[in-house]
């Protein structure tokens, strides 16, 4: 029997199953910590969040590739500004030092990197579930949902990123839960949920400035959504649509401002081009760029699908290995069947889909100028494509005569694509080796 719905449109067995997978991800994500290979900022982040909790920290700092270590004591007065105030990054080390300082207080011995890494267990597995809730709105009772939530929770380059200190998982979380709101908004027609949105953006854009490309397209395509359902004669005030610009627009806008202030006040550069500078920081390495847009286009792709197998594996082995890209194809044949399938939705997946293609296409784009050696901003890739996959096969295999036994095959296929990445998905836990595929 059927469980009631919530005001999400979620059941009583969908919230259980939700939970049931959050609790299951959080598990495994802490029993598999990142000591190997972490994000080299990680390294970085540990110091700094040490020094702020502790009066004087001494920090062992390894030589790779030798025995040797050096020694370095530093303090919370030596740490530089920008080190903490990052613009690329701005409120993650903030945030991190003072909640590991009053963690230290309740757990005196906790580690730094453990607090990194818990820290981001809890926001990967917030996606998880968020993402696992967004895409059970829109297919209520699809049976497709589950498996592709449970192959990108295990999926390399997310479960490396889940089980590390890096900077991306919360930004990433405040990103899905503004698309919660429209969600909600599309479903209930309820405007308040644009004020969700609204703040949720800028939230993410202040945890990374990666999110600041998706800003104004993702308030695009709220607008137009807004706009759709006056034209179906629903009631959507232009005050809550001038409330979510505001609050996705101004709140960074204003953070950036007081902390460039204090930045910059000292050097007597907190004028409008250095401002712009500060705000544009990283923007500025020629190193990061990629102007070649065939090679980009190129590398976006094979990283889109390494995003889920693994970088260097998809790079080695597509179109190489007949095997490799027989089980790997499998993901870009359901995206192009999402993208074929949009001409035969209506009402609220169609709405879903329209906003998701704002997310997808400025950022698709925007990777192929970007180093190609970057695979972290495909986390923020993820949500779009997962709907597009989703779609793809719940629309085409989920509508098959044969859809039974079209799921059989793709489940086989989840448990083979699981059993090829977890080695690579674990190859920063202490207990790889005790895998038996290793």
């Amino acid at each position: 029997m059927k469980g009631q719905e919530n005001d999400q449109g979620l059941t009583d067995s969908d919230i259980s199953i939700g939970w049931v997978l959050g609790v299951g991800f959080l598990l495994l994500f802490l029993c598999s910590p990142n000591l190997n290979t972490p994000n080299g900022d990680t390294l970085g982040w540990v110091k700094y969040i040490d020094a702020f909790a502790s009066d004087k920290v001494v920090i062992l700092t390894h030589n790779y590739g030798t025995a040797e270590s050096t020694e370095i004591e530093i303090s919370r007065n030596q740490i530089d500004f920008w080190a903490y105030f990052n613009p690329h990054h701005l409120l993650y080390l903030p945030v991190t030092s003072v909640a590991y300082y009053f963690a230290r207080e309740i757990f005196p011995d906790l580690q730094a990197g453990a607090f990194l890494r818990f820290w981001n267990s809890l926001f990967s597995t917030g996606i998880i579930v968020t993402m696992f809730f967004i895409l059970r709105t829109m297919f209520p009772g699809s049976p497709w949902v589950l498996p592709w939530v449970i192959f990108t929770g295990t999926s390399v380059t997310f479960f490396r990123y889940a089980t590390d200190g890096s900077q991306y998982m919360t930004a990433l979380f405040f990103l899905l839960l503004a698309s919660s709101g429209v969600v909600d908004f599309i479903r209930t027609g309820k405007p308040q949920n644009l004020v969700q949105t609204g703040t949720s953006l800028a939230i993410a854009a202040l945890f990374h400035q990666i999110v600041a490309i998706l800003v104004p397209f993702l308030l695009i395509g709220a607008c137009l959504i807004a706009s759709g359902f006056k034209r179906e004669g629903k009631n959507v005030s232009s005050k809550w649509l001038r409330s979510m610009i505001a609050y996705a627009l101004g709140i960074p806008v204003f953070v950036y401002l007081v902390v460039a202030y204090y930045a910059l006040s000292p050097q007597d550069k907190f004028t409008p081009s250095g401002i712009f500078y500060f705000a544009t920081l990283y923007a500025r390495v020629p190193d990061y760029w990629n102007l070649h847009i065939l090679e980009g286009l190129r590398s976006t792709l094979v990283a889109s699908i390494g995003f889920y197998f693994g970088s260097d594996r998809a790079a080695f082995l597509l179109f190489k290995s007949v095997w490799f890209t027989a089980l790997a194809m499998v993901l870009p044949a359901a995206w192009l069947l999402g993208l074929l399938s949009t001409f035969k939705l209506s009402g609220t997946r169609k709405l879903w889909l329209m906003f998701c293609l704002f997310w997808l296409v400025p950022l698709f784009i925007f990777l192929c100028f970007w180093n190609p050696g970057h695979e972290f901003y495909h986390l923020f890739l993820m949500p779009p494509l997962m709907t597009l996959a989703v779609l793809g096969t719940a629309t085409t295999l989920g509508a098959s005569r044969a859809r039974y036994v079209a799921l059989a095959c793709f489940w086989i296929w989840i448990i083979l694509a699981i059993v090829l990445n977890l080695p690579s998905s674990l190859e920063g836990s202490p207990w790889r080796e005790s895998v038996w595929l290793y």
